[in-house]
Formats: C-alpha cells, sequence, structure tokens
C-alpha cells in the first residue's frame, strides 16, 4: 500500500475511533458500528446512498457508508439527520474495503443540496465529488447544507461546480455550535447567486481549512458571489458573526464584489472573526489573484455598528499576493456606524488569536508577505475610521496603487507598524497615507517603529502624510531620494533613531540623522555590516523580547561596531553575529 493510502486509511480510522466517542454524547445506547455498503452488483446491500444513510440511522452510534465507484450517481439529494455518520466514496465495488486516491462522483439536481445536514450529529465526507446542483437565490447551500449542530469534516473531498443564492459550494447556518474542518479537501468552480460563492459559515460556527501533511493540501478556487444591487460578499468565503474561520489553505482566483477572497461581517448575533495562518510549514496560508469589483480583493472586514460588534482578522505566518479590487486590493476594513474593523498582524502568540494549528514558517518559506496586490483607485491596505491596525514583522513589495496603507481618521483611527519592509512599490500618492477629510484632528495615531521604507517608486507626495494627533517614528529608514520624511503633521510629533536621505521634515535631534543605508544588495534591504543605521538604536525599556522581520531577535551587538545610541539596528532587519546571513523565519513562540 502506498504512503498515501496508508495516511488515508490512518486517518480514515482515527476519526471514526474519535466521531464514535462523540456520538455516545447523545447516543445513550450505542452499538458497534457497522458498514453500510452502496454499489451496482446484486450483491450489494444498497443501491441508492439515500436507504444506506437511513438504513445507518436505524443503528445508534457511529456508523459507515461506503460508496462504490461502480455505479453513476445522478440526481442526487442525499438527506442526513440526526446521526453522527462517516459517507465515503473510493471503493472500486462493494468487495473493496481501502479506497484509493479516486473520488466516487455524487451529482446533485435542480432545486436541492447534493447534501442536506439536519439535526444533532458528526458528519464525515471523504472521497467525494459533489456537483452538479443548481438552486435559486432564495436557497443556500448547492453542493452541502448543513443546518443542524455538531461537526462535518471533509477529507479529500471536491465541492464542485454547484449553484446556490448563498453558499454555492457550502452552507453552514446551524441551530446550534459547529465545527467545520476540510483537509485535503477542495473548493471550486462554485457561484453564489448573491453571497459566499465557496463556502459561507454563520452562527456559532468554526470553519477551519488546514494543511496537516504535506501531500494534501486544501484549495479555495475559481469561485463566484455574484452579488445583487449593494450585496454581494465572499467569493471564496463568507463568515457572518459569530461565526469564526480559520484558514491556513489556498485562496485563489475567487470573485465578489466585496471580498473576493474573504468576506467577513458582523451582524446583530456578535462579531466576526478571521485567521489567516499557517498550518503546514512549508505552505503559509495564501490568498493570491482574487478579484473584487469594488472593494476587499483579499480580505474585506465590516463591523456591525449598532451593537458595537468588531469584526477582526489576525493573520500569521501568511501570504497576500496578487489580489485586486478598487480600494484595499489586499485588506479592506470596513466601518460600519462608528465600529470599525481590527486588523492585527503576527501578534506575540498566534495560537492564542490566530488559530490553535498556528506554526512556523520553514526556512526559505515565502511568508509574511503582502505584494504585488492592484488596487485601481486607493490603497492596498484601507483603514475606515474607528479601526485598529497593528501590524507587525510583514513586508510589502511590488504593489501598484495610490497607497500602500490608508488610514481614515475622522474619527479615532490607530495603527502600529513594527517590523515591517515597504519596499519596490509603485505609487501614485504617498506610501502611508494617514489623514482626516476636512483637517480636523480627532485623536488618532500613526506610530511606525523598527521599519524601513526604500526603493519605492512615489507620486509627488512625500513618503508619509501623518494628519494624526500622535506620530512617531523610531528606530526606521527611510530611504526615498528627492521625497520628504512625512507632511501633514497636526501636533508636534515623536522622532528619535531615524536614518533618512531627507530629515528637512522632521524635528532636530542628535538621533535624527540623514543619509543613506547600505544595504545587502537592490532587492535584499538587509543591512550590511559596514552599514549607517548598525547597532544605532538602545532596546525599548522595560526590555520584552524583540524581534525583526526574519524573527531573528533583537539584541545582537556586532563586536566590531561601535554602538551609537545602543546595539539594536535600524529597519526591519537585526545583523546576526557573523554579520548578513540567510534569511530563516525563527517566530517568537514554540
Amino acid at each position: 500500500m502506498g504512503g498515501l493510502a496508508m495516511s488515508r486509511t490512518k486517518i480514515r480510522l482515527a476519526t471514526l475511533l474519535l466521531m464514535s466517542i462523540a456520538a455516545l454524547a447523545f447516543a445513550t445506547d450505542a452499538a458497534a458500528f457497522i458498514i453500510y455498503k452502496v454499489g451496482a452488483a446484486p450483491d450489494c446491500p444498497f443501491h441508492t446512498i439515500q436507504e444506506a444513510v437511513d438504513a445507518a440511522a436505524a443503528n445508534p452510534g457511529t456508523d459507515l457508508v461506503w460508496i462504490a465507484m461502480d455505479q453513476e450517481y445522478t440526481g442526487q439529494h442525499v438527506v442526513v439527520a440526526d446521526q453522527s455518520v462517516i459517507i465515503e466514496g473510493g471503493f472500486t465495488d462493494c468487495f473493496d474495503d481501502d479506497p484509493g486516491v479516486e473520488q466516487t462522483v455524487i451529482n446533485g439536481t435542480n432545486g436541492h443540496s447534493v447534501f442536506e445536514i439536519e439535526g444533532t450529529g458528526d458528519v464525515f465526507l471523504g472521497n467525494l465529488l459533489i456537483t452538479g446542483a443548481v438552486m435559486d437565490e432564495s436557497h443556500s447551500g448547492g453542493g452541502i447544507y448543513f443546518g443542524g449542530q455538531g461537526s462535518l469534516t471533509l477529507h479529500t473531498v471536491w465541492v464542485f461546480q454547484n449553484q446556490a443564492g448563498y453558499g454555492g459550494g457550502i452552507d453552514v447556518s446551524p441551530t446550534g455550535p459547529t465545527l467545520v474542518t476540510l483537509t485535503g479537501s477542495v473548493v471550486s468552480s462554485n457561484t453564489a447567486l448573491v453571497s459566499g460563492g465557496g463556502i459561507r459559515i454563520e452562527g456559532f460556527t468554526e470553519l477551519h481549512v488546514v494543511h496537516t501533511l504535506a501531500d494534501e493540501f486544501d484549495y479555495i478556487t475559481h469561485n463566484t458571489a455574484l452579488g445583487q444591487g449593494e450585496v454581494g460578499y465572499g467569493g471564496g468565503i463568507e463568515v457572518l458573526g459569530p461565526a469564526y474561520a480559520g484558514f491556513a489553505g489556498v485562496l485563489a482566483d475567487n470573485s465578489a464584489p466585496y471580498g473576493a477572497g474573504i468576506a467577513a461581517i458582523a451582524t446583530d448575533q456578535g462579531a466576526a472573526s478571521v485567521g489567516v495562518y499557517t498550518s503546514n510549514p512549508a505552505s503559509p496560508g495564501a490568498i493570491y489573484d482574487n478579484v473584487a469589483s469594488r472593494t476587499g480583493g483579499g480580505i474585506f472586514l465590516k463591523s456591525y455598528g449598532a451593537f458595537g460588534y468588531q469584526t477582526t482578522l489576525c493573520a500569521s505566518s501568511f501570504d497576500i499576493h496578487a489580489n485586486t479590487a478598487i480600494n484595499g486590493a489586499a485588506i479592506y476594513a470596513d466601518l460600519d456606524g462608528d465600529t470599525g474593523a481590527k486588523v492585527e498582524i503576527n501578534p506575540i502568540d498566534p495560537r492564542v488569536f490566530c488559530g490553535a494549528e498556528s506554526v512556523q514558517c520553514a526556512a526559505g518559506t515565502r511568508c509574511n508577505d503582502i505584494d504585488d496586490n492592484v488596487a485601481t483607485d486607493g490603497s492596498i491596505v484601507l483603514m475606515q475610521s474607528n479601526g485598529v491596525l497593528w501590524g507587525n514583522r510583514f513586508s510589502m513589495r511590488g504593489n501598484h496603487a495610490h497607497s500602500a496603507i490608508a488610514e481614515l481618521t475622522d474619527a479615532p483611527t490607530y495603527a502600529t507598524l513594527s517590523n515591517c519592509l515597504l519596499a519596490a512599490n509603485s505609487l501614485t500618492g504617498p506610501l502611508i497615507d494617514a489623514y482626516t477629510p476636512g483637517d480636523l484632528d480627532v485623536g488618532s495615531a500613526l506610530l511606525v517603529d523598527s521599519c524601513t521604507f526604500a526603493g519605492n517608486a512615489l507620486g509627488a507626495a512625500d513618503v508619509i502624510h501623518g494628519q494624526v494627533a500622535d506620530f512617531s517614528l523610531t528606530d526606521s529608514i527611510v530611504d526615498q531620494l528627492g521625497r520628504g520624511t512625512v507632511d501633514g503633521l497636526v501636533f508636534p510629533p515623536w522622532v528619535h533613531y531615524v536614518l533618512s536621505n531627507d530629515i528637512g521634515t522632521l524635528p532636530a535631534s542628535d538621533d535624527v540623522v540623514q543619509g543613506s543605508p547600505t544595504f545587502v544588495d537592490e532587492i535584499d534591504y538587509r543591512l550590511q555590516p559596514t552599514s549607517l543605521g548598525v547597532d544605532f538604536a538602545p532596546l525599548p525599556e522595560p526590555y520584552p523580547p524583540r524581534f525583526d522581520l526574519d524573527g531573528f531577535p533583537r539584541d545582537v551587538d556586532l563586536a566590531a561596531v561601535q554602538n551609537g545610541w545602543g546595539s539594536m539596528d535600524l529597519g526591519a532587519y537585526e545583523i546576526q553575529d557573523g554579520g548578513v546571513v540567510d534569511p530563516i523565519f525563527a517566530g517568537s513562540f514554540d
């Protein structure tokens, strides 16, 4: 037996054991599980999937339905109600007891979901291709509709070319707490006539799309939410509060008016939240090539102002690139009433804030990048008023827009950027644009620490437009010849330990130095050991653990370099002992 088949067998047996234990929670008189086989041969116990599912429902506990590939399954509307069951395809016939890599094709029909799951239960679907459902705009869940509570697990399942009003591929509208898990599965080419092209979740749902094995990947791709009027969210995934989506797969080539990749929207039931991370060190959660006709090419966030429910995004060890929108090509954090959204990039412990499965990226893996996105009339990352952006250890390169990061400040908005690299972007305006429409200060903040801004093509603007009440620039490098460092300041800024080509727009201070750094080369913005900016600044007090963009510690004092005001290097990177080294991601958690 090959390694892939063996891994699937182990997963199936482990899942069976766990689901059998879970089933005991509501089946007080559980019997031993039974295998119900479906196929074409005369000696197959069942010839339709529904017959086998109904028979399994009559036996308490978790049972198995095995579906052979020796016949076609067309016009299917399979209802699973109040039961825990493992439904698995890929079997050659009813004598086969170990499925291979092929999937049994389950074709749907007009007006119904292919699989409809109701009541209380834990349902596992494996080795299936679910396709062909056509539903109108008033119905949800073309491929799979989950309207009960419990859990739904998809392993090596392809949900393909289904249509519904909401949740073209999968819709989860539960009656109680529900866990949805995708492993080694694909949701592609599904259409929502309104919202949720690939997957739509709401209520007390947790969605986990994870990579755990090197040979099994999860893709949500080429799905579409067409939208109606001003509504049309989530080409790949729509998350309605209080639901949570944890995503560590590949989300690519989806489209929608708002949030082509992911749209997370708070409701009167609660806040929505999204975690984007990696659960496979070699393959970070990737959101790319998604196209929004309006805003939020990669990710769209919207809070619910009436109840003050704030929608949040936590991103760690991620890759967001080549997405397109009018504004917020990578991330659009919208405002509702007086409530903005929150974006947190690389918190101290992403397992707590982003996803329990979160791990570090492997050395040399493209990671923590927001690159090559296109905003046709706005910014790559847009924070509306009353929002919060806490961005640590990320880079932005090759983006095309008016600005890389924009912060609207006609209500209190707070942006903190640290250990970041913004380089080689092509922009018509400033690199960072924090402004208040109407020239009214309302107490917003833009705080920049340990960042490198270099090699960007800018319009006529200075590097930063800092029209906020609280502006600080510390421990940073600004290498933009011919451009002032900052304009639009409302109050005197806090600026210390800065190396810039132009310090004329900055307050005079001994630790604000005019000059150019010496980078490793024109595409590598790490400093050479002889560069200005090495061993320049003091570490902040009190002394917390600090890490640079590569994940290296900041407390490295090069013996051959005379310290300025301290041993910490300026900018996004800290030179390690021995000088410049190849980058490795060595994050701040185990």
